[in-house]
């Protein structure tokens, strides 16, 4: 009879909260910038970038900053908008009034009359005119390097502007959205829409004739011009951001929308739909990575990169956002060493050092835990596999253990074999048979009669210590152990077949590629591939990270992911390339053995001693944009 332990009111409930976290590129004083309260951000047809501060303007070449003052031209030293207009000229507005443009190399101040003393809170451009917005004066027009005030139509504050077309413009004040036409040589008001809300930024969209207005008592808004009225939507299902106070809107080349917020950090809104929502929501914060939760500039370069300006915390770059990572207080009992990790529809399982984790929005808290305190044991599981309702999980040192996830109630799978089948190092299933690769050998057991076989060197096996077990899509059931074989398990009988002749192998994971191609992670060796009865071996010379592997699974598009000490490999399908993903990715953990899975949204999660790694492929585009090359200088015999 199987020892059954009800779980039902018995589940610990810790403090506990896996938090995603994003991990970002920072640039501070500490790297070059002048200043970190960063006000703008824009890039010239160069490639470089302008950052503008509040003590200079800094103009980065992806490695060093050089900063820009009044001593080089400018204006002033706070910088507060940038624009580059048509003909590529850059132009900086500043804090009390001062334009400054930067053309052919040099910087150009825009003489005006002496009443323009507050704030340049944005350009913009028609075919004809160029036009600007300061703060408390209104609009003005710079004609053949002249500038007129054209007016401020009765409103106190102006903070964004955008051209429609050109007889058509709309300006953000703190008492509503301004639209303004042009009449002849004038420019008369329209209408003034959303007069109670303070209209903090304008930015177009990638339909066209489409703008989002942002407010900054939050809230985001669709607006375009149609019979000469301005008509405004909303996004149905969006988040509530009427407690987000908006500074800046930017929608990207794939159409993501991001939100920058002064206090609330930065949200992306994904439109790509889900089986949850119209859109997919992510938030960085301090909490989530961001360096600070206030926001007041955020700019894509045109390669795709993500920058942030922050309001005391300087410029940061996002990296490779399709990596999240997951941690909790490390601090806690339970630590962040992931050592098996499996994802359902509705629970995120993590075995951990001393038990097992289940996440999940239906259960009380959203967190439990499971060890020897509520009818499990306070061991490390070392393997998860769900085959239907059954939960199959793994121990070290106490053997294998089912949870019925319909009925929360977990059971002891007994054997009567000797101690070293009670390591498991790894579990596949289906509805009817469970194979568990233990230290003394492979134990079949069938669930409907609750027996128990065992392959070990007495059936054939070089060794009977199985690190991995792996049931393909043929229904063969491969096993690897010290040896330079590996094993197959059909109709009850074993196959033998030759990985290589030169040495004895550690395997550590054996998986199926979308081929059904069957691959081999080793733990000195590399990786291999099976074509036909012959094995490819790839290694650090074809561009591995490391020949050091801990982990081997397949991704939805057929590349394999190898996890190593520090980083990761990605395989294309043939082996012919091989991308690292490492520290510059933000991942700095070692990968635990066989502590990865793919999830039914195509996720890939791995476990590692720090906590989990998610890999979304939606996310993973490949920049096809080639570098802008500048030659900075020519040396020839040692003289420039």
């Amino acid at each position: 009879m199987l020892k059954k332990i009800q779980l039902l009111a018995l589940v610990l409930f810790y403090s506990i909260s896996f938090s995603q976290e994003y991990r970002f590129n920072q640039y501070t004083t500490d790297d070059g910038i002048s200043q970190n309260f960063i006000y703008t951000i824009n890039q010239d047809m160069n490639g470089y970038l302008w950052v503008g501060t509040g003590e200079g303007l800094c103009k980065f070449d992806g490695k060093n900053f050089v900063t820009f003052t009044t001593q080089d031209g400018l204006s002033e030293d706070v910088i507060t908008c940038t624009f580059e207009s048509k003909d590529g000229t850059e132009w900086f507005g500043h804090n009390e009034g001062g334009i400054t443009n930067f053309k052919q190399g040099n910087f150009y101040q825009v003489k005006g009359d002496n009443s323009i003393i507050s704030k340049i809170n944005g350009f913009a451009e028609t075919s004809e005119s160029f036009f600007f917005i300061s703060q408390n004066q209104g609009l003005y027009q710079i004609e053949n390097k002249e500038i007129f005030r054209i007016g401020d139509y009765g409103k106190d504050n102006f903070f964004s502007l955008q051209v429609i077309d050109d007889n058509n413009m709309i300006l953000g004040t703190d008492e509503g959205l301004l639209h303004i036409h042009k009449k002849g040589s004038l420019w008369v008001a329209q209408k003034t829409y959303l007069d109670n809300d303070w209209i903090s930024t304008i930015s177009e969209s990638s339909e066209e004739g489409v703008f989002f207005i942002g407010k900054k008592s939050g809230g985001i808004l669709k607006t375009r011009l149609l019979n000469d009225k301005l008509e405004f939507s909303t996004w149905e299902g969006l988040v509530d951001l009427k407690d987000y106070k908006i500074t800046n809107i930017m929608e990207d080349d794939n159409q993501n929308i991001w939100i920058a917020t002064s206090g609330q950090g930065l949200i992306k809104i994904d439109p790509i739909e889900d089986s949850n929502s119209d859109f997919d929501f992510t938030y960085y914060n301090e909490n989530t990575g961001l360096s600070s939760n206030f926001v007041n500039a955020i700019f894509e370069d045109r390669e795709g990169n993500i920058w942030v300006g922050t309001f005391g915390a300087g410029l940061s770059t996002l990296i490779d956002d399709f990596f999240t990572f997951y941690s909790h207080d490390p601090d806690s009992e339970i630590g962040n060493d992931i050592a098996s990790i499996w994802i359902d529809d509705n629970n995120k399982w993590y075995g951990v050092e001393n038990g097992l984790i289940r996440i999940s929005p239906f259960i009380e808290n959203h967190y439990a835990f499971y060890n020897n305190q509520n009818g499990f044991v306070n061991d490390k599981v070392t393997s998860i596999y769900q085959s239907g309702i059954n939960l199959w999980i793994g121990t070290a040192n106490n053997g294998l253990f089912v949870f019925n996830t319909t009925t929360n109630k977990m059971s002891k799978i007994p054997w009567d074999f000797g101690s070293l089948q009670k390591h498991i190092n790894q579990i596949t299933a289906n509805d009817a048979t469970v194979w568990v690769a233990t230290e003394g050998g492979l134990i079949v057991y069938n669930i409907a009669n609750q027996t128990t076989n065992l392959f070990d060197t007495e059936l054939g096996l070089a060794h009977n210590a199985i690190k991995s077990v792996y049931r393909d899509e043929l229904g063969k059931v491969w096993m690897g152990t010290h040896s330079r074989f590996i094993y197959a398990l059909y109709n009850s009988s074993i196959e033998e077949y030759e990985i290589t002749k030169n040495r004895e192998l550690e395997i550590i994971q054996i998986t199926e590629d979308k081929d059904n191609k069957i691959w081999v992670a080793t733990s000195e060796s590399g990786i291999y591939k099976k074509v036909g009865r012959s094995f490819v071996n790839f290694t650090t010379e074809d561009g591995l990270k490391s020949n050091y592997t801990y982990s081997i699974a397949s991704d939805a598009l057929g590349n394999m992911w190898v996890g190593h000490r520090g980083g990761l490999s990605k395989v294309s399908p043939e082996g012919e390339n091989i991308i690292v993903y490492d520290y510059k990715s933000g991942i700095d953990a070692q990968l635990n053995p066989r502590s990865v899975v793919l999830d039914a949204k195509e996720n890939l999660w791995f476990g590692t001693d720090k906590g989990g790694i998610k890999y979304d492929p939606r996310k993973d585009k490949k920049n096809i944009v080639p570098p802008v090359i500048n030659l900075l200088g020519i040396t020839i015999g040692d003289k420039e």
